[in-house]
């Protein structure tokens, strides 16, 4: 798998050199692909690259904010869902679930509670 990851890196570097240009589809298969490798520096790289694009899309967001839960980056991911509500995307249930679960996991019933505060705090 580490070999296909790098082999899908180097096509996603020639694309830009071939005038095309990455998707959606193609950023959040990078994301997943580098975070299940454990390279989250990696896929934090493609993020920030995907950011940096005129793309708008919630599933990049929801990706990027599913894996670092599951890694446990619980206020990162609570950053990301804040730079996600900004952009005005509407969120679903599961990005809020997997959030709220994730802080109470790793902070507890305060932690939760502050959570609670801050997307009070984002409006509705």
């Amino acid at each position: 798998m580490v070999s296909a990851q790098e082999d899908a890196r180097a096509l996603y570097k020639e694309i830009s050199k071939m005038e095309l240009v990455a998707n959606s589809v193609t950023y959040c298969a990078m994301i997943d692909g580098y975070f299940k490798l454990g390279r989250v520096d990696e896929a934090l790289e493609i993020f920030d690259e995907f950011r940096r694009t005129s793309i708008s899309s919630v599933e990049c967001y929801r990706c990027i904010i599913n894996r670092l839960c599951k890694k446990g980056m619980v206020d990162m991911a609570t950053e990301v869902f804040i730079e996600l509500k900004e952009k005005g995307f509407g969120l679903d249930l599961g990005i809020y679930k997997i959030l709220i679960k994730t802080t109470y996991a790793k902070e507890g019933v305060f932690g939760v509670l502050d959570l609670v505060h801050i997307i009070k705090s984002l409006g509705p």
